[in-house]
């Protein structure tokens, strides 16, 4: 089994700047440099930059009029000029020129989605980069290919207007950030799983919470999560009689590439509260998404129940490939209520 740590990175969605209104509130601009085979930011890394477009997939010595030179802090990111589509870079570490894998920011365009999934006066470049990665002894393959090791954080999180990085924030178990002078922000349902996993995490200036409800195994902050506020002092409304999918599991198994990877005698286990019934959709490896209808198993058997939890679970098949997993209840009111999406998920 291969052997390294597994970090949870907090990172961020952007919005580029706009430079043609004067009035707007000054905006920051702000340089990764990314780690691409962790995903983690890069220390003490020297960024110099310059006109052209030589910078991906080089290391050679080009003939570059470099006109900015910036060194990455302790997060891996430098306060620097916004840049533009295309420029010529170079990337040092302890005198070591590296290659750079990709570059990009994401352009400054209108934004349909919560406030919460991108900064609203800031924009961000990052260079990805190869590092010197370990092998494993026995067969050269990366260490990050697998693990079991435990999750571990590191976090990169931004104030929701500025993008400055705040220090301080506290990160509870249930993922609930808060910072004084700033809103609480609760992340739930995340799924704790080896390797770098992505969050968007904005802390807004304020008082209140901001509820943000994960749907996937990626814990990618998607359109598909869904949000809503608190105000200061005001109380979640909660429906006792509301059927819930409170978790979703595939045991035994674990995770190696991207992929929920289990044996012959794996279960699904269900855990609900209020549910008449629970069953599992999926699509097949191959058949597209949303072209042909999911297929399913099911019903699940409702096992045991202890404090208002009910237990269900399900054998899965001999052999299953498959690119997405849920369960979908029906409550006692007749009405449904989901789970997070596995996604890849393959048995045998």
């Amino acid at each position: 089994m291969y052997k390294q740590l597994a970090y949870l990175a907090f990172v961020v969605l952007l919005i580029a700047p706009t430079l043609t209104s004067k009035s707007q509130t000054a905006e920051r601009a702000w340089l990764w440099v990314l780690d691409d085979n962790t995903g983690l930011g890069v220390p003490g890394a020297s960024v110099d930059v310059g006109p052209g477009n030589s910078c991906i997939g080089t290391t050679s010595k080009a003939s570059v009029n470099w006109t900015a030179h910036y060194v990455t802090g302790p997060a891996g990111r430098a306060a620097s000029q916004p840049f533009f589509e295309w420029f010529s870079c170079r990337v040092t570490l302890n005198e070591k020129q590296l290659e750079v894998v990709s570059a990009g920011p994401m352009q400054a365009r209108p934004w349909p989605g919560p406030k919460y999934m991108a900064l609203q006066r800031a924009s961000q470049m990052f260079l990805n980069v190869r590092l010197t990665q370990t092998t494993d002894a026995e067969t050269g393959l990366p260490n990050a290919q697998r693990t079991t090791a435990s999750t571990q954080f590191r976090s990169y999180i931004e104030d929701l207007d500025d993008g400055q990085l705040l220090s301080d924030v506290t990160a509870i178990e249930t993922l609930v950030f808060s910072k004084p002078g700033y809103r609480r922000y609760e992340y739930r349902d995340l799924i704790r799983q080896p390797g770098t996993i992505w969050l968007t995490i904005f802390l807004e200036k304020g008082s209140g919470m901001v509820i943000h409800k994960n749907s996937t195994a990626h814990d990618s902050g998607d359109m598909k999560d869904t949000f809503f506020e608190l105000k200061k002092e005001q109380k979640e409304p909660i429906n006792k009689n509301q059927g819930e999918i409170i978790s979703l599991n595939i045991e035994p198994a674990h995770y190696e590439d991207g992929w929920i990877v289990c044996g012959y005698d794996a279960k699904t286990i269900v855990k609900a509260h209020n549910l008449k019934s629970v069953d599992i959709f999926f699509y097949s490896t191959g058949t597209g998404v949303g072209e042909m209808p999911p297929g399913k198993l099911g019903p699940l058997q409702k096992v045991g129940a202890s404090d208002g939890v009910d237990t269900w679970e399900i054998d899965l098949p001999s052999e299953l490939m498959v690119t997405d997993f849920w369960a979908q209840g029906i409550d006692k009111h007749g009405k449904p209520a989901g789970s997070i999406d596995l996604g890849n998920v393959g048995c045998g």
